[in-house]
């Protein structure tokens, strides 16, 4: 998050700590049953074994309150204050902060299969192993989305993101810190 952290401990409970201006800390689920934890800047959000979400923290945007609240789940990214998740069928529901796009946007389809999240921009990973991205794109970060069928992974920084291909990092978007061209090869 952006001053705050999670993690997923192996009894599938979690753990934060950091700031908790927004309970982002404090009201942390208690409990196991969870299987996977995303922090946006000041909201987070977990997946539970039984493909539920839960989220708590800031919710100036509905990133809370708009949680779905469907069953069938299987992924969830965070982006500063809009959330993704990811569908048993493949299709990626998103909610919270629209200022430009990021969930308005939101692909149509059944053929994802991983979801991320950056500040105002968001990524899928299609099954085929292309990537397709939308959100703010005033670094980029969107138009630049490499092409190609043979990924494996992405992630999604502040303004930039990251992919995975042939065991090496390709990355994309704002560089005002290296964080493009220092990638590792």
């Amino acid at each position: 998050g952006y001053g705050h952290s999670l993690a997923l401990k192996t009894d599938g409970s979690i753990t934060s700590w950091g700031k908790d201006s927004q309970n982002q800390v404090t009201d942390t689920p208690a409990g196991t049953g969870f299987a996977a934890v995303a922090a946006g800047a000041h909201h987070s959000l977990a997946l539970k074994a039984d493909g539920s979400i839960v989220s708590w923290g800031d919710d100036d945007y509905d990133q809370v309150t708009d949680t779905p609240t469907d069953t069938d789940f299987v992924a969830v990214a965070a982006g500063y204050h809009h959330s993704l998740a990811l569908k048993t069928d493949g299709s990626i529901v998103s909610w919270g902060e629209d200022n430009v796009d990021q969930v308005t946007d939101t692909p149509a389809g059944t053929d994802f299969i991983a979801v991320a999240g950056g500040w105002y921009h968001s990524l899928a990973l299609k099954a085929d192993g292309s990537i397709v991205s939308w959100g703010y794109d005033a670094y980029d970060q969107v138009t630049d989305t490499p092409a190609g069928n043979d990924f494996v992974a992405i992630s999604g920084g502040a303004y930039h993101s990251l992919a995975l291909k042939d065991g090496s990092i390709v990355s994309w978007g704002r560089d005002t810190s290296l964080q493009v061209t220092n990638t590792p090869a």
